[in-house]
Order: structure tokens, then C-alpha cells, then sequence
């Protein structure tokens, strides 16, 4: 029994082991024939080397800056924004530290360095355009909520879009041990050692005037589509709630879904 404790006291107490999963391979992805990248290294504000693609689009709209999930790397997420680079949007596709290519070690005050980071970079490159959208799936819209309530850079953000983003680092985990017998009885005293500092719950409602287009299927497995029912209703004006018959991060390979995208970008953008 004390063997057991010690076991979800460490795999609980670990907001990286349970949340994030990095991965260093380089997937080999048929997806990226016929789209130019540019290889970008550029410096976090607390000097880690970070690893990132940069698609240009002819049309330059606006800037698409892309936040995935806990696993693999943008390798294999980015096939989820490159169709926005055929309808005229430049992608900034960027891995936090430990995934791919960036150094470091996956933290969660780390994430969310990288992430105005990355805002960072794409605001000093001058020949993109500064039309500047973030886009951030699972984990990534997390990420994407807690950065802009709380960056410097949040007045020159356009608007926001999350894909199948959980309210909050002890919810979700909540809801996993619920789903077990086992796990809920001897983990769910432990989730409260969970760090929920930067759940996105506690800020989405400090991003207004900033548009944020909230996504989630309702067959969602992973993050139950409440959780996207919850962080529309604490959001502020301007917001829009999508809900989907789709599975995780599957809402935005629907066709009639990425109209109501690109509608969502013409009324955020200048102008």
C-alpha cells in the first residue's frame, strides 16, 4: 500500500509526467509536399533554444501562431493548420522546449515562456504580416489562454481560437481517475497536489476585447465537451462557441467548420 501511494503522490505531483509528452523523433509527414518552410531556431525569454516552421502565404492576411498538444510534436500536429496556409495565412508552428527540436526541459511555467516567446519572434519579423492570430489545440489551448490574459504582447494579439481545450489542469485530471474504479479511490486525494495556477478557467475571462473562437466536438473522449461549454461561459465578448459531432481535435477538419473560421478571421483582423 505505502508502494501505491508513493506512486500516484509522484505521478500526480508531476504536472509534466501527466500532462506533457515529449517527443523527439522527426516524423516523416507526406502532408507537407508542396509547402515551403523555413527552418526557424530563435531564443525564449529565459535563453532555451526553440525549434519552429515558418509557411508564408502569397496573400500574407495574418499570422497564424500554433500551439498543439501534449504529445508527438509539429511534426505531425501541423497538418492541422496547413490548410489555412491555402487560404492566405502565414503559419508559425513552434515546439516547446523538450519537444522536437527545442532544447530544454518541458515545465509548465516553461510552456507558457515559449509561448510569448514565440509572439515574441513572430512580432520582429517584419516582411510577415502582423495580423497576429494564436491558435492552440488540447494542451496548446491551454497554453494559449493563460499566455495572452498574461502577456505583454496581448493588445497586438487579433483573436484567439482553441480546438478541444480543457477548462483546467485538476478537472481534466478529474475526470480521468473518474473513468477507473481504482484510480478514483487512491488518486483522487492526490489531484489537489496538481499545480492549477495556469488553468485556463482562472484568466479566459481577462482576454476580452480579444475575439476567441472556442471549438469542441461533443463525441470528445479526451476532453469532454463540457469543458468548452465552461470557458465560453466565463469568457467575455467577443467570443463564439463551436460545438461539433467530432472527436479531439477533429472539429476544424470539417469544411463547413473552416468557413466559420475564416469568417471568424476576416471580422478580427484590420482592416
Amino acid at each position: 500500500m505505502r508502494k501505491l501511494f508513493f506512486f500516484f503522490l509522484l505521478f500526480f505531483y508531476s504536472c509534466t509526467g501527466l500532462f506533457f509528452y515529449p517527443d523527439k523523433r522527426q516524423y516523416i509527414n507526406p502532408n507537407l509536399i508542396g509547402y515551403k518552410r523555413e527552418d526557424v531556431f530563435f531564443k525564449s525569454l529565459d535563453n532555451i533554444n526553440l525549434h519552429a516552421w515558418l509557411f508564408t502565404s502569397k496573400e500574407n492576411k495574418g499570422t497564424v501562431i500554433f500551439l498543439h498538444g501534449n504529445a508527438e510534436n509539429i511534426t505531425t500536429h501541423v497538418n492541422s493548420v496547413l490548410w489555412l496556409i491555402d487560404r492566405g495565412y502565414n503559419v508559425f508552428a513552434f515546439d516547446y522546449r523538450g519537444y522536437g527540436k527545442s532544447e530544454g526541459i518541458t515545465t509548465l511555467k516553461g510552456v507558457h515562456i515559449d509561448a510569448e516567446s514565440a509572439i515574441r519572434y513572430v512580432l520582429e519579423r517584419e516582411e510577415i504580416s502582423k495580423n497576429i492570430i494564436l491558435f492552440g489545440q488540447s494542451l496548446g489551448g491551454a497554453i494559449a489562454i493563460t499566455n495572452l490574459a498574461n502577456s505583454s504582447y496581448k493588445d497586438k494579439i487579433n483573436c484567439l481560437i482553441v480546438e478541444s481545450t480543457f477548462a483546467g489542469y485538476r478537472r481534466i485530471a478529474k475526470d480521468k481517475i473518474a473513468k477507473n474504479i481504482f484510480t478514483k479511490i487512491f488518486g483522487y486525494p492526490l489531484i489537489f497536489l496538481i499545480n492549477d495556477d495556469y488553468s485556463p478557467e482562472r484568466f479566459i475571462d481577462k482576454i476580452s476585447p480579444t475575439p476567441v473562437l472556442i471549438l469542441h466536438g461533443d463525441e470528445d473522449d479526451i476532453v469532454p465537451a463540457y469543458h468548452g461549454d465552461l470557458l465560453f461561459k466565463i469568457a467575455k465578448d467577443p467570443k463564439e462557441l463551436i460545438i461539433k459531432r467530432a472527436r479531439h481535435i477533429n472539429v476544424s477538419r470539417h469544411q463547413d467548420v473552416r468557413e466559420k473560421i475564416l469568417n471568424f478571421l476576416e471580422k478580427s483582423l484590420k482592416k
